[in-house]
């Protein structure tokens, strides 16, 4: 969304029904992750190139499910236990 005064934002419905602008350290997580967003994009590609079995899957460390690319999460340090962060950063 642009707003008036030339600047742009992500469009939050949650935040537009409140009413309210969001906190300057809201603000401030949500331009940190646009700026490394390609990058995470990226890396998240080579991981499950390198470790996809022939399926295209890799299997999730907390829970041992299968996961493929579109439905796992891009938040490695949410979803993602110790060892597939040691090779997520390895291949960044």
């Amino acid at each position: 969304m642009h707003r008036v005064n030339g600047t742009e934002t992500d469009f939050s419905f949650p935040w537009a029904i409140r009413g309210i602008l969001k906190p300057q350290a809201q603000e401030f997580s949500d331009a940190c992750r646009v700026s490394v967003d390609q990058e995470l994009k990226a890396a998240k590609r080579r991981f499950f190139a390198t470790y996809a079995d022939t399926t295209g899957l890799v299997p999730c460390e907390l829970s041992g499910g299968r996961l493929e690319a579109l439905a796992s999460d891009l938040r490695p340090m949410l979803c993602m236990a110790s060892g597939a962060r040691r090779n997520l950063r390895r291949l960044s």
